[in-house]
């Protein structure tokens, strides 16, 4: 099945402030305003899906592809 192969590992810090990068600006963001955040489509479905995790949860991976109707799909697996 095509599509994109993606694995997440979830972390945590006691301190420290995010630091920007070539790749962008970074900032913490309260969980509660996600949702009127503007981001990339699968966002919406994996942070939840991230967070909702115990901490000492094993890592999951995560395949994207798009259906015939083009929407994205996203299944989920433990690593």
């Amino acid at each position: 099945d095509r599509g994109i192969g993606i694995y997440v590992y979830r972390g945590e810090s006691a301190s420290g402030n995010p630091t920007s990068s070539s790749e962008g600006s970074l900032e913490w963001v309260d969980i509660r305003d996600i949702a009127s955040r503007q981001l990339v489509e699968d966002l919406y479905v994996l942070l939840p899906y991230l967070l909702e995790q115990p901490f000492d949860a094993p890592p999951f991976s995560a395949h994207y592809s798009y259906d015939a109707d083009d929407q994205l799909v996203i299944s989920f697996a433990a690593s």
